[in-house]
């Protein structure tokens, strides 16, 4: 996806993932009743009968975006359907085709070879972004840049094409493909926004497994962990004073308060141990505790992030399947992997 995330991905760079804009437009040989304007970028439906209107791309490995915009629709009576198609058609039916993987705007169903499920609305002005992983073989929308929602998956056809569908009779609707890219994906899965935790937390959420894991299922460290807690515990009756400290903004705004603050962020940025200035302890009674020893320990007992993240379990919505999520397949991405836990390991 073009859009930079908010959060730095977890150890991986942007370069990774390769991503193309590709030149395309409307095809008028792959299309039926529609005429074309501004070199194909926009396609006109004005007939009495349904039509089409293809991008000449087969879509055949990698992942595949594009944005479709309704530059003229029927309010309230819309006759336009988004999504991807198979050659050749048979039944351009969208009610019925099993040619066709199709969004439509008046209801917001989906359809292939009937109705089977739904999502937003959609009409004149919306922009309506496709997202196709040829590889999964799974088709999602997002309405103007919301979130994304996956439509279809286990998808039969080794290849599709961007189609859009005009099924009003005797009324005007254009529709503009506004710009297609193709992700490269590098192979490797990444943390953070939109869906998952960013990685600092991703990464602190892992440690918390694996400490609760040895104080559970080891002796030898069940005494060593219990003994630390309860010494940082001992600190927390300062805790008070601390937190009432820090509601002052003059507080706050202490230059050795501000140093420790920034030699934290630094570390994050990083991702390498800093040197904390010298002062730092000085900084008033039992802040620096604070920082280093009594908010790990709590941090510990409660957890830190408990949302969707790399290396989590999830539950489907729909299937109420159980999975282990693997990450984005690239960075910015809205949807994410996930191996399920029946028989097939199947990543959607």
């Amino acid at each position: 996806m073009s859009t930079a995330p908010t959060r730095r991905e977890c150890g991986y760079r942007r370069t990774h993932d390769l991503i193309k804009k590709l030149d395309v437009s409307f095809d008028f040989e792959l299309s039926s009743n529609c005429s074309l304007k501004n070199d194909g970028l926009v396609a006109v439906h004005q007939s009495s009968c349904a039509g089409y209107a293809l991008v000449n791309l087969p879509m055949k490995v990698g992942t595949f975006k594009w944005k479709i915009q309704l530059v003229r629709e029927n309010v309230n009576n819309e006759g336009t359907c988004i999504g991807v198609c198979r050659l050749p058609i048979a039944d351009c039916n969208y009610s019925s085709t099993s040619d066709m993987w199709l969004y439509r705007a008046y209801s917001g169903s989906l359809y292939h070879a009937g109705e089977v499920g739904y999502r937003q609305k959609f009409t004149q002005g919306d922009i309506i972004t496709c997202y196709y992983d040829a590889d999964n073989k799974t088709l999602a929308f997002a309405k103007n840049e919301t979130t994304t929602t996956l439509a279809f998956e286990d998808m039969t056809s080794s290849e599709v094409y961007p189609c859009v569908v005009f099924y009003n009779p005797s009324r005007v609707e254009e529709v503009e493909i506004v710009d297609m890219q193709m992700i490269v994906v590098s192979g490797l899965y990444h943390a953070g926004d939109p869906c998952l935790n960013p990685p600092a937390s991703t990464m602190v959420e892992e440690l918390i497994q694996l400490m609760r894991s040895l104080h559970s299922d080891l002796d030898v460290w069940t005494e060593v962990i219990n003994d630390v807690l309860l010494d940082r515990m001992k600190m927390m009756k300062n805790m008070k004073v601390v937190l009432e400290r820090s509601l002052d903004s003059n507080f706050m705004k202490m230059p050795m308060l501000q140093n420790l603050l920034d030699a934290l962020g630094r570390a994050d940025e990083d991702n390498v141990d800093v040197n904390f200035p010298g002062d730092t302890k000085a900084l008033a009674p039992n802040v620096y505790d604070v920082f280093m020893q009594c908010w790990p320990m709590l941090v510990l007992l409660g957890g830190m992030d408990g949302g969707l993240r790399m290396g989590g379990r999830c539950r489907s919505k729909v299937t109420r399947k159980i999975g282990l999520v693997l990450g984005a397949a690239w960075v910015g991405s809205k949807t994410v992997k996930v191996v399920w836990d029946d028989a097939d390991g199947s990543i959607k």
